[in-house]
């Protein structure tokens, strides 16, 4: 059985895993791939508010990801898994465009810290 851990690497929104980190480096092989991948890391950097974190499957093959609410700790996260197909003939970095897309729309149904507040606000009124 393989235990996956993970430390923060890629930023402020994206962390992986020694074995996420080796699926990448074993499957990336063209310059484009890297170019696709640092700008989506770049992008994420700036998301204070979701967390993905990318491990593997327990055969070090397959990438997972799990995106959860940085502030809800209730929040479980949306876990996805990367298909045997994509595994095998897809680049990683589509697998990652993928995750952050997701990171972005659950990003846009969290409401803002202020929206809390005069929500709050409003319904200590009653």
């Amino acid at each position: 059985m393989q235990i996956n851990t993970y430390t923060p690497s890629f930023g402020m929104a994206i962390h992986s895993s020694k074995s996420a980190k080796n699926v990448l480096r074993n499957r990336i092989k063209r310059e484009s791939e890297i170019a696709k991948l640092n700008d989506l890391i770049d992008r994420q950097m700036s998301n204070d508010r979701v967390e993905i974190k990318l491990l593997t499957d327990p055969q070090g093959k397959r990438l997972i990801a799990n995106i959860s609410d940085v502030k809800n700790f209730t929040d479980t996260g949306d876990v996805i898994t990367e298909s045997k197909f994509a595994s095998k003939l897809l680049s990683p970095v589509l697998f990652i465009k993928k995750i952050s897309k997701l990171a972005d729309r659950k990003v846009a149904n969290i409401p803002s810290p202020e929206i809390v507040q005069k929500l709050d606000k409003v319904l200590n009124k009653i």
